[in-house]
């Protein structure tokens, strides 16, 4: 069924290519090389943004120079030899209205999944929750048993939408 579906997925991408001044990927290792050729075809200028570390997504090193510009979100992933430069995104301000005459809940807000960051996160919470501060640390993922006594620590098994994070 998921392979039906992401080859009529692939068919209609394909239908859609057309000329363009610039083309902009997001997470360009989701697609197949056939697509990736047939897109960089369609302009002259080509850019791509991979949302998370390189060293997740294997096949996403192999990509970066067929662009010509490739940014990233992590700063251990910034390259002079592999072209990649700083994504400066996740600021929006459309959202100001959010935070009108608000005092904030909590010192610290951390939201992510769970991964190899835990082992860093963990010590880092628990040294600012004895100092005072108010954690709101969110997880999406199963409960993890080795962060049973990590009072601070909330699970959830879905992601959040953009503007429920937000709020």
């Amino acid at each position: 069924k998921k392979k039906l579906r992401h080859n009529f997925e692939k068919k209609i991408l394909l239908k859609k290519l057309s000329k363009a001044d610039y083309t902009l990927t997001i997470r360009a290792d989701l697609f197949e090389n056939e697509f990736i050729n047939k897109l960089l075809k369609c302009s002259a200028k080509n850019y791509s943004y991979q949302w998370d570390g390189l060293i997740r997504y294997k096949r996403i090193t192999e990509l970066i120079p067929l662009f010509t510009k490739f940014y990233v979100f992590d700063k251990k992933d910034l390259s002079k030899k592999n072209n990649t430069y700083p994504a400066t995104n996740f600021y929006f301000d459309c959202y100001k209205h959010l935070l009108d005459n608000k005092e904030p809940q909590f010192d610290v807000f951390f939201i992510g999944s769970y991964d190899n960051r835990i082992k860093k996160l963990i010590p880092i919470c628990e040294l600012l929750h004895n100092k005072g501060y108010k954690l709101n640390i969110i997880l999406i993922c199963s409960l993890k048993e080795e962060l049973n006594s990590s009072a601070f620590i909330k699970y959830y098994k879905t992601p959040f939408e953009y503007y429920e994070n937000l709020q």
